[in-house]
């Protein structure tokens, strides 16, 4: 049975609160990546999208109904059509969030042990599930669906959602997490009556019912559930309907080196590349990133590695974020392949440095003074120097020559010591 975008959103406000209370117990200031797991028509997407405005959201659901919605209503956004129990969560991201879809996939186990090893050591797992196990308005669902002449066609679809108990879910997060945070919240709807109450359920925990019944037993069906709806929540003085809605919520981080290895490394210099699976365009995926990752092992294969165009323009985009001592060893492992090459005292033609030279130093905004910003003189250049030229360290005695500049400024020195020298004579 399709998702109804227009149903489900008919009460998103109630639907968006159980979010929102995650997003603020999740304990990172500026994550880069974000992947939004049952993002469904895109409410949950615009709440970490306004919670952390310059981080990369990406949103994932397998309904085209509910993702045509996120698009229509959110343009700009990077939607994904997947189901959440395949591996839709690009590697390395910093926050893994799933807003009641959990309970929708088989195998809570496997699934939250995936997600945790798609995380950046740092990084994130936060979710929230409707809490069945004390629902009310779930018990009267079951038990219509056991009653009636529809028992068995219904026997399978009014199990269809799993949701474990929480010492359950604590045994499986803590197995893989280094902190674990769980507590369940029961919100309290205010409902215009039985039938708003059948509706808001309608578009969510009943779809798999009614998707199983044809036009007279759907009917029948749910004249019967809103009878037991009436009976178990009856109206107050004004006429309105509570409905109380237990949900339970877990915020798992992963620690350092708790769990997984990294992927793909540059040889020793420490640099994962920045490619998840999806292109940098809004929308679309592409495996092209990891095709062309840095995979690279030992110094010669990442120094040379570091020719090629895709690696380039990562090492390029990614230098300001790296640490000065992952710098250094770009910068050393870039200087021997140059010295192996015998490239040490040659320039290309017509003055150009090669991509290494470029991508290391040269004309890099982050690379060049000492503030950052601006072109350096490229004999003065510390990155320069570090990559090659002609103060190429390493080689033959020849090759460490100092600079030209240098020697003329000591045969200077010297001839003012000596006249210094003859003045005091004359004396």
């Amino acid at each position: 049975m399709a998702w109804d975008a227009a149903l489900y959103l008919k009460y998103g406000e109630e639907r968006t609160r159980a979010c929102v209370d995650l997003a603020a117990r999740v304990p990172l200031k500026s994550p880069r990546l974000i992947a939004d797991i049952g993002c469904g028509p895109g409410n949950s997407t615009a709440v970490l999208r306004a919670r952390w405005p310059m981080a990369r959201v990406i949103g994932v659901d397998n309904s085209p109904e509910m993702l045509e919605r996120a698009r229509r209503d959110c343009p700009d956004g990077e939607w994904v059509l997947a189901d959440a129990g395949e591996r839709v969560a690009p590697e390395n991201c910093d926050l893994i969030f799933s807003n009641a879809t959990l309970h929708w996939v088989k195998g809570h186990g496997a699934l939250l042990g995936r997600w945790m090893g798609q995380l950046n050591d740092g990084g994130v797992l936060a979710a929230q599930v409707p809490y069945q196990l004390r629902s009310k308005l779930h018990e009267v669902m079951r038990r219509v669906a056991a009653e009636g002449p529809w028992a068995a066609k219904l026997a399978e679809a009014a199990d269809v959602m799993e949701v474990l108990g929480i010492g359950e879910y604590y045994e499986l997060l803590t197995a893989c997490a280094t902190k674990v945070d769980l507590w369940v919240t029961e919100y309290v709807h205010v409902m215009d009556g039985p039938e708003a109450v059948v509706e808001w359920i309608s578009g969510t925990g009943l779809r798999p019912i009614l998707g199983c019944l044809d036009g007279t037993e759907k009917e029948k069906f749910l004249r019967q559930f809103t009878g037991k709806v009436a009976s178990a929540f009856p109206r107050m003085a004004d006429g309105k309907v509570l409905l109380p809605f237990p949900r339970l919520f877990f915020v798992a981080e992963k620690g350092k080196n708790s769990g997984r290895e990294p992927t793909r490394r540059l040889g020793r210099a420490g640099i994962e590349p920045a490619t998840h699976g999806f292109s940098g365009r809004r929308g679309e995926g592409s495996k092209a990133g990891e095709e062309q990752g840095l995979r690279a092992e030992g110094d010669g294969g990442a120094a040379q590695a570091l020719h090629g165009d895709a690696d380039l323009a990562f090492l390029m985009a990614e230098w300001p974020r790296l640490r000065p001592s992952v710098r250094r060893r770009v910068l050393a492992l870039v200087r021997s392949s140059r010295v192996a090459s015998g490239a040490g005292d040659t320039e290309p033609q017509g003055g150009r440095r090669s991509s290494a030279s470029a991508a290391a130093g040269g004309n890099n905004p982050a690379v060049g003074t000492a503030g950052g910003c601006g072109r350096a003189p490229a004999a003065q250049s510390t990155a320069s120097a570090a990559v090659g030229g002609k103060n190429q360290v390493g080689g033959s005695p020849a090759e460490r020559r100092p600079p030209v500049h240098h020697q003329k400024r000591k045969e200077r020195h010297g001839k003012r010591r000596k006249c210094a020298a003859g003045d005091r004579t004359r004396r």
